[in-house]
């Protein structure tokens, strides 16, 4: 049995004790959670990036493959919207299931 007199310094332990372990277990694990939220997001702003130059040079694709005038243009850049939003639409979609 513990003498009273050691119960301020089994307290005291305790208390440092719990706090180096709640510090151990949650510290660490949240610096490499963000960590990984850091790569990940730069990965998604870099795919980002690459879609969107991607559908540009789609749309200058079409805007070369099809003949010249303004009609043809505009179609070009409609077919080109609808190509990418049907890509978004879809990855929104299986994102989401």
């Amino acid at each position: 049995m513990t003498n009273v007199n050691e119960l301020p310094q089994l307290t005291e332990e305790l208390i440092d004790l719990s706090k180096e372990y709640l510090r151990q277990e949650t510290v660490g694990h949240a610096q490499r959670l963000g960590k990984v939220a850091g790569f990940s997001m730069g990965a998604a702003m870099l795919f980002s990036i690459g879609v969107i130059l991607l559908a540009t040079a789609g749309m200058r694709f079409l805007v070369e493959v099809l003949p010249e005038g303004g009609l043809w243009t505009a179609l070009a850049l409609f077919i080109s919207a609808l190509i990418a939003g049907g890509a978004a639409g879809t990855v929104a979609w299986r994102a989401s299931s």
